[in-house]
């Protein structure tokens, strides 16, 4: 009618043309499903290169594998130093860069002459240079860091107070998050490899099989730092990490070379030295609970004592610590990422990210690993213990042989 205005009502349910610039939900999923099966495959093939690479130097000795380490070390420090440079590339702070890698290569020195001296001493003092440096090692690296301090401070300017103080803390956590880590990694595998290898391929398991799991499984959000991981991925990382560490414990044990110590060879080489297995290889008998006892007893087969190999228990703690704990270093990591804007550390390795993105977890690992070992496993060697000898004074060392000669014959040990 004149002067009406006629609306037309749409039916919600009837089916409106899409833009056809616009991709539609089911081709965006399939699109989304394409990317994470890529991005899988991807981590595959050059994870498997990786555990192949790992294998090949494995097989090569104790040598390689310490540069290994150190190599890492290095590629680590190069990637958390580039992150500062690009944050404060504006700022013309005078001698940053020297100062920062002098603090590094100081802290290298002084770590890596730590360790050879605790293990290797004894060869090393033959050498008139070398026994030199060794008496004094301490005292050098630290002169070295107070020329190092003072230097720093003649270079502070007064408009960048903050911020030199803010790059020089960021160098001291550097050494302790991957200079420490790598001296203790270097530290540990020398007393056997298996303290090494052992702990790393628990990290190892428990980061494949928590991914998987996340890929089929992941449903419930985990940890605001990571999106993607998820409650599924990490029990189910959890369950396979403590399988297969039994099961690795049970093999690991019978390969020498892979369980001995390492010894430094006349012209200055690293070998596996040729040893009996310490007890923690060995079974040993333990005495049960009284109750466990009494139960027994009950059904006419008394248990009074277990035979078992202690690196079983010590394999399931390493277990236990990598698929609970150490993801935390991995979380750490993304933390440090989002405070500066990035996606990865690097794109050193497809799929990976740099290296830190592929040995965050190890951060908080191998240092659990040294002071466990340290704690409940290692067990001191008369090497050892005739070094601390030989610095005591002639009398102290005559004294010394006196009270452990009245020991030894008080316990019948010696006529």
């Amino acid at each position: 009618m004149t002067g009406n205005t006629i609306r037309i009502r749409k039916n919600p349910e009837m089916n409106t043309q899409t833009d056809p610039m616009l991709p539609s939900p089911v081709l965006k999923t399939t699109v989304e499903n394409k990317s994470v099966w890529k991005r899988f495959l991807t981590r595959f093939f050059y994870g498997c290169i990786m555990i192949t690479a790992f294998i090949v130097i494995l097989k090569l000795g104790p040598a390689y594998i310490s540069l290994l380490v150190f190599a890492l070390t290095i590629g680590c420090l190069n990637e958390i130093t580039k992150i500062a440079h690009a944050k404060y590339s504006l700022c013309e702070i005078t001698w940053y860069k020297w100062l920062h890698w002098y603090f590094i290569l100081l802290s290298l020195y002084y770590f890596v002459g730590e360790v050879l001296l605790n293990h290797f001493e004894e060869v090393m003092r033959e050498i008139e240079v070398v026994r030199d440096l060794s008496s004094y090692h301490r005292f050098i690296s630290y002169s070295l860091y107070c020329t190092g301090l003072m230097l720093f401070v003649l270079t502070l300017h007064k408009s960048q107070y903050r911020l030199q103080f803010s790059l020089f803390a960021w160098t001291h956590l550097t050494i302790l998050f991957l200079v420490t880590q790598g001296s203790i990694a270097i530290h540990t595998l020398l007393d056997g490899v298996y303290w090494l290898i052992y702990p790393a391929c628990m990290v190892i398991c428990n980061d494949i099989m928590a991914y998987m799991f996340g890929v089929v499984f992941g449903k419930t959000p985990l940890i605001r730092l990571s999106p993607k991981k998820t409650w599924e991925g990490f029990v189910g990382g959890f369950v396979a990490t403590m399988l297969f560490g039994l099961l690795l414990s049970k093999v690991l044990y019978n390969f020498p070379n892979i369980i001995c110590p390492s010894e430094l060879t006349p012209d200055f080489g690293i070998r596996v030295s040729t040893c009996e297995p310490s007890y923690v290889f060995n079974k040993q008998s333990y005495e049960v609970f009284p109750l466990i006892s009494d139960v027994s007893s009950l059904f006419g087969v008394p248990i009074t004592h277990i035979r078992f190999r202690p690196i079983y228990l010590h394999g399931m703690v390493f277990a236990m610590f990598a698929s609970l704990v150490a993801p935390f270093g991995g979380f750490f990591c993304s933390g440090l990422k989002r405070a500066f804007g990035l996606k990865d550390f690097g794109d050193l390795i497809p799929g990976h990210g740099g290296i830190i993105d592929r040995f965050d977890c190890h951060i908080f690992n191998q240092l659990f690993v040294f002071v466990y070992y340290q704690s409940f496993i290692k067990s001191s060697s008369p090497s050892t213990l005739l070094r601390l000898i030989d610095h005591l004074a002639p009398d102290s060392q005559v004294r010394f042989y006196e009270v452990l000669r009245q020991s030894l014959q008080e316990r019948q040990l010696l006529v």
